[in-house]
């Protein structure tokens, strides 16, 4: 059984094929296996965890033009779609001055665990 984190996107289907609207920080949601990364809910409110009104308005362009819309699931303090896979800042162990306890030292097989379970799907998804 997989779990619900491994589908990192939602797609709004449109009628325009070929326009797609992506937004990468739609969320500042962790997966409950990361425990909030070590973070309050206070800081996963903030810009570090996301985009604050990137979906929205993603969704607003989509309906506009009736695109299809893709949005990653999981917040950019446990990875950062928007970087590529080798990327230094695809994790980070600090954001705008806040230490991320859960992703400090982290190790190689936890940085390709979370590429397979929350970076690829999302961008396979977009590829496709």
């Amino acid at each position: 059984m997989t779990s619900p984190w491994t589908r990192t996107h939602t797609v709004q289907a449109g009628t325009h094929p070929g326009l797609l609207v992506v937004c990468d920080h739609a969320s500042n949601a962790v997966p409950p296996e990361l425990d909030d990364l070590g973070l309050s809910a206070e800081h996963l409110r903030r810009h570090i965890a996301w985009d604050i009104g990137a979906l929205g308005v993603a969704q607003a362009l989509a309906r506009r033009f009736d695109a299809e819309l893709i949005h990653c699931g999981t917040s950019r303090i446990a990875i950062d779609a928007n970087r590529s896979p080798d990327s230094p800042d695809l994790i980070l162990d600090r954001s705008d001055g806040v230490y991320v306890p859960g992703n400090q030292h982290l190790r190689p097989a936890e940085r390709q665990r979370r590429l397979g379970h929350y970076f690829r799907p999302y961008h396979d998804q977009i590829r496709q």
